[in-house]
């Protein structure tokens, strides 16, 4: 488990959390090519891993549903709100 320091700078806790998120994505792949079977985690299991709070993975998740959703309108139909 990775902690945050407390002199962590917000640019490099940014950059540390899309790194191991970036990790994790690929982890999850490999094991999905390996296995057949993706892997699924809970926000708590994410925060766990990135070493950060649940909401923060929450935010992350929000800006990027809404980044999914603005680039392909097409999927509107097939995303929640």
């Amino acid at each position: 488990m990775t902690y945050t320091d407390w002199y962590e700078k917000i640019e490099a806790r940014s950059n540390r959390i899309d790194t191991l998120l970036d990790f994790m994505v690929c982890r999850a792949g490999i094991q999905t090519l390996e296995t057949g079977a993706t892997p699924s985690y809970t926000l708590e299991e994410i925060a766990d891993f990135v070493g950060c709070d649940i909401m923060v993975i929450k935010k992350a998740e929000a800006s990027a549903m809404k980044k999914v959703r603005s680039n392909n309108p097409e999927l509107k139909l097939y995303l929640p709100e």
